[in-house]
């Protein structure tokens, strides 16, 4: 009998929003559905990880006695990224960023994860890598950063897709142990790792292939295994449907008739879809990336109906499982390319056969190395040409809110990406047209919290009215003007030149039919608002 902790890697993501959802913790769900992956502000949540302590036994079976026993939880996490190119060898000037060792212990216990970084034996400049969190279970919770991007005083150098000499980013990777006593006893634990990667913009989708998969083909964890329709087929012929709300591909392009029925594939299409396959074909039509060799063979298998055809439904893992944690959180990552990465840099291979368990980290790894040779600030690759690469954590052409085709990072300035990367959209499954859509993040006049009666004397925040101009999935100023009416306000009274400038630049581009619609769309809401107005001030003359 032993004690591991899981997941054996566990993902965190960085977000600007001090809000947080936990991430995927079973196989193949659409987590979270329903959730809004934006604050009241439309900034981006962070996306949390939750570690749990479960008992393996001599049968096989495990089973979690995390809320069962007392824990002591230790976690210390680096970002090296900013001393030196990982491609080049070149110094970037800067020092690690080290936590330093944090414990938190029972329930509902925090602390903080501060670090900081020079430049050239500069003054340190204080960088947060996150926070740890116990729960009312007593479980684990990281939290990431919020996504900053800095750099030392008077430096010059552009951010890049492959690091730049001078910055910083509050990204960063780390070990996760625990001290336990259950029954009384002090057992022994084994632990895990965390990573608090860049946002995955895309959240329900999953890559071609996932570091799962990667790791999975790596420890040849599928020979003599047969090859089952539900688990290993059906994912990948998903995975390539739902490429298409990501990139520009035809909607008719991988429309497979029906996934829940593979009779409607018959041997020869089968064949067709193999042929098409990398190394002799072309797909994925992804940079830099094949599926791996036990996912061709279960293509190949499937196109020589040598698979077990097990079960037409989706693969489904409701459980809660020590395995179904390791695998949702690695089937969030990319599998691939390498260029140099995502969530990992270090190429996973480096790390075989140095384990027995091909899922967790090996025990001589030190805090930083995973994400050591990623891009330095993570922003100069998240919005360069990467959709090519990874569409699924950067996407290219998305559906907006409406089902239009529409660019993903089209709010992002090319100028200004560190200060504007979270206007971008979070593409989310939409349970009402059952399609990944981006989620619409307009502020509404029924979301704004209750006003005591002397704040509608006050203009609205303008950092509120930035956000309904520069966050809105289908730029437009009716929002911006309905705020200023809620203010009781004239449009002329607000003083930054900077926000009417964007207000302006939305109505050059819109059409004729476009400005006139807005126009009568604001003229009703003028007209409900002054209603509501009155109303208000006849209350306020009651209660004199």
């Amino acid at each position: 009998m032993e004690y591991k902790i899981h997941p054996a890697i566990g993902i965190a993501r960085v977000g600007s929003s001090s809000e947080f959802f936990i991430g995927p913790e079973r196989p193949f769900e659409l987590a979270n559905r329903g959730v809004t992956f934006k604050d009241f502000f439309c900034r981006i949540k962070r996306q949390a990880v939750r570690f749990r302590i479960f008992e393996h036994r001599d049968d096989g079976t495990s089973v979690d006695v995390t809320a069962r026993a007392q824990i002591t939880w230790t976690v210390r996490v680096k970002n090296r990224k900013s001393t030196k190119s990982f491609v080049s060898g070149a110094s970037f000037g800067g020092t690690e960023m080290d936590s330093g060792i944090v414990e938190v212990t029972g329930l509902n216990d925090s602390r903080p994860l501060n670090a900081s970084v020079s430049f050239d034996g500069g003054v340190p400049i204080p960088v947060s890598l996150g926070e740890v969190r116990t729960d009312a279970s007593g479980c684990l919770i990281f939290l990431g950063g919020s996504g900053i991007a800095g750099q030392r005083p008077g430096n010059t150098t552009p951010i890049s897709s492959t690091g730049s000499s001078g910055w910083y980013d509050d990204t960063c990777d780390g070990y996760v142990q625990a001290s336990m006593t259950l029954d009384g006893e002090i057992h022994p634990v084994t632990p895990a790792w965390v990573v608090a990667a860049p946002p995955k913009f895309a959240v329900h989708h999953t890559n071609v292939v996932t570091m799962y998969d990667k790791l999975f083909d790596l420890a040849a964890l599928g020979v003599g295994q047969p090859t089952s329709y539900q688990y290993g087929v059906r994912p990948i012929l998903q995975r390539a449907y739902d490429a298409r709300y990501l990139t520009s591909i035809p909607d008719d392009a991988h429309d497979w008739p029906d996934l829940g029925d593979f009779s409607t594939l018959p041997p020869a299409r089968r064949q067709a879809i193999v042929d098409r396959l990398k190394p002799a074909g072309d797909m994925p039509a992804l940079e830099n990336l094949q599926l791996t060799a036990t996912q061709l063979k279960w293509m190949q298998e499937f196109a020589d109906s040598g698979f077990v055809p097990d079960s037409l439904d989706p693969p489904t893992h409701p459980a809660i499982t020590a395995e179904g944690l390791d695998r949702a959180a690695l089937d969030d990552c990319i599998g691939g390319a390498f260029g140099p990465g995502v969530e990992i840099a270090e190429p996973v291979s480096y790390w075989f056969p140095s384990t027995s368990d091909p899922f967790r980290v090996p025990s001589d790894y030190s805090p930083g190395r995973l994400t050591f040779g990623l891009p330095v600030p993570w922003h100069g690759d998240a919005f360069g040409n990467c959709a090519s690469y990874w569409p699924i954590i950067h996407p290219g052409t998305v559906r907006s809110s409406t089902g239009a085709r529409v660019d993903w990072n089209r709010l992002v300035s090319s100028t200004d990406i560190p200060g504007t990367w979270d206007r971008v959209a979070i593409v989310a499954y939409d349970e009402i047209s059952g399609e990944f859509r981006e989620q619409d993040c307009r502020i509404r006049l029924r979301e704004i919290p209750p006003l005591r009666p002397r704040a509608w004397r006050w203009f609205p925040p303008l950092e509120l009215i930035r956000r309904v101009i520069d966050i809105v999935s289908d730029p437009s100023p009716i929002d911006f003007l309905r705020l200023a009416r809620l203010g009781r306000q004239p449009i002329a009274r607000a003083t930054d030149p900077d926000l009417l400038t964007r207000l302006a630049q939305h109505l050059e581009h819109m059409s004729e039919a476009e400005l006139r619609s807005a126009a009568i769309d604001v003229q009703a809401q003028a007209a409900r608002l002054e209603v509501a107005r009155q109303m208000i001030d006849e209350q306020l003359r009651k209660r004199r």
